[in-house]
This record gives structure tokens, sequence and C-alpha cells, in this order.
């Protein structure tokens, strides 16, 4: 199981979270706020293990019955909420009806910890009804519970429930100790941890978790719009017609944010025409030379038409058009 200590680079939140520990109380409510893969799932799973512990240290001892328990996810006193397709919604949420759920688990006593612990995992796409009821437990909340609230964006939750909730941040790691920690962890090379590094954009857990392949396969089309100014050829329309696939949507997004961090890596070498503190230092090579073929003036413009592409796919526009479009402002 994880523990507490094996979070890597999110210091001041775990020093928060160990204020908590016994001998000392830890709040009714958090809110873990930060970037997906930034640790905050991890770190609510071994602080509730270290919570419900039965050493009563400053971490969980991974060996009592209770943190046996919690590793196999058979605890009683451990409650996961997670978003869920209900009825005929296309997409996830937290309805009031699994809300009414946890106020009456929560209306108990814990079975065997001295304390009960819930876990709401991506609380932000809790509906307004589900809010409003959930909000009640917040305002009374019961003595022996410790709620936990993971999500990405706090704005997408009431000032009601900010309010009431301690907010710990979870921030993006420095590339330096992304590299250290994947070469470490999945004992490869170094030009292997520095392209992991990379694409992880400080997040350990999509760097651990392989999740980078799309990211990384998004960021090779890219450049390679990047480096084919000529003309708006198959790739191109290949590129786009992959990103209209249902399957594919979230692949749009993938590719406009690796087109902004490209852009942003670009600007940085015409200014400084230094590569020694870029986003993707693995190809900082390959950044230099293209770098060379675009004005500081043209780059900005390249940003800020990105920043309207991405505003559009917040609206939901069809990837194919976004991508069609980036497409041809890269050839303009």
């Amino acid at each position: 199981m994880q523990k507490l200590i094996d979070i890597i680079g999110q210091e001041t939140a775990i020093k928060v979270l160990k204020a908590g520990l016994p001998p000392e109380e830890p709040g009714h409510a958090y809110i873990f706020a930060g970037p997906k893969g930034t640790g905050k799932r991890s770190t609510a799973y071994a602080w509730a293990a270290a919570l419900l512990c039965e050493a009563g240290e400053k971490d969980a001892c991974g060996v009592c019955g209770a943190c046996r328990k919690s590793l196999s996810g058979s605890s009683p006193d451990l409650i996961v909420i997670k978003p869920e397709v209900r009825e005929k919604r296309v997409t996830e949420v937290i309805d009031i009806g699994r809300i009414r759920e946890l106020i009456s688990h929560l209306s108990f006593k814990p079975y065997e910890a001295r304390l009960k612990i819930v876990i709401m995992e991506g609380a932000d796409t809790m509906n307004l009804s589900a809010a409003n009821a959930f909000l009640k437990t917040l305002e009374e909340p019961p003595g022996d519970t410790v709620i936990i609230l993971i999500v990405e964006n706090t704005g997408k939750l009431p000032m009601t429930i900010i309010s009431r909730c301690q907010t710990v941040r979870f921030r993006p790691l420095p590339y330096e100790k992304i590299f250290e920690f994947v070469k470490m962890k999945l004992q490869i090379s170094d030009n292997e941890a520095s392209a992991i590094a990379s694409l992880s954009r400080g997040r350990p857990g999509a760097a651990i978790a392989g999740a980078l392949d799309r990211e990384k396969d998004a960021r090779e089309q890219v450049l390679s719009l990047f480096d084919n100014t000529e003309s708006f050829g198959p790739e191109e329309y290949k590129l786009a017609q992959n990103t209209d696939k249902s399957k594919d949507r979230l692949q749009a997004d993938r590719i406009l944010a690796s087109a902004q961090e490209l852009v942003r890596d670009m600007v940085t070498v015409k200014i400084s025409g230094k590569c020694d503190n870029l986003i993707n230092m693995d190809i900082r090579s390959a950044i230099e030379k293209v770098a060379g073929r675009y004005s500081l003036r043209r780059l900005f413009r390249i940003y800020d038409v990105l920043q309207e592409m991405i505003l559009a796919r917040k609206l939901n526009v069809n990837p194919l058009l976004i991508i069609s479009l980036l497409s041809l402002e890269l050839k303009e």
C-alpha cells in the first residue's frame, strides 16, 4: 500500500495532513485540489489509511488489521464515492441519490476505527441538487467523520462548499524531480526518463501510469505541423479526421495543449537564445530548429489562436474543425 512517505514532491500538502494525525485531530472536511496526476488521489488514500491505522502514528504502519483492510478496499469505515453515469445521462456525475446514500451512512457511528473517512473522487461533478444536499452535511458535520473532496478545479465547486473545507493544493513537480523519480522507479535510461519527464508536465501519476503514449503522439503530430510549413497535406487531414472520432475527442485537447507548450518553448528560445528551461527538454534541438522558421510576432499570433481554439473546445466545437484551423494557421 502507498503511504504518505511515498508521495513525492508535495511536502507542503503532506505537512498539513500530518498535522491532523495522532495525537492531533484532523479537521472535518478537506478539498484536495490540483491538476490530474499530481498525487491527490494517492495522497487521499494514504492519509485515510494513516487516520484509520491502529498504530496511531504519523503514517500508516501497513501491517495492522485496519491497514490491510484499507489496502484491500474492505474497510467498513472508508466510504468512497465516484462519479457515475445514471439513467440517460451521457456524462459521469455525482447526483443527489448518491449524496443521500452518503448521508445515511454517516448517521451511523464508525464500525471499527475511531473515525469514518469519506473520499469523494471527482467532487466537482456534483450537480446542483447534490451540492445543496451535501452542504447540509458540511454545515453540521458528524464529529467522527473526515471528508476528503478530490477536484481538479475548485472553480466548479460552489463557494458555500469551498468556504466550509480546508483546501490542500497539489502542484505539478519540476522537471528535475520527475526525471529522478521515473528513472529510479522505472529503472530506465536518462534519455527515456527525460522524455517521460517532459511529457508528464509535472504529473508523477501520469509518468508512472504509462498514460503518456497519446500525449507523445500528439506532440509528434504537432511538431510535424510546425516543421512542415509548405502545404496543407495528407498528414494534416489524417490528424484532423482522427480527432473527429468519438474515442479520440480528448486527443484534440492533447494536441492543443501540446501545441501551446511547443510555442512557449519556441518563444523562450527566440527571446533568450537558450534551451535550458524548456517544457520539452528532451526535444530541445528539434524545437530550436523549428523556432528558426517563425518570427516572434508570428509565434505570439499562433499562441493567441490556440487560446481561442481551447475556448472553442470548451464550447464543444467539432475537433475536426479545430485541428483543421490549427493546420491552416501554421501554413499562413
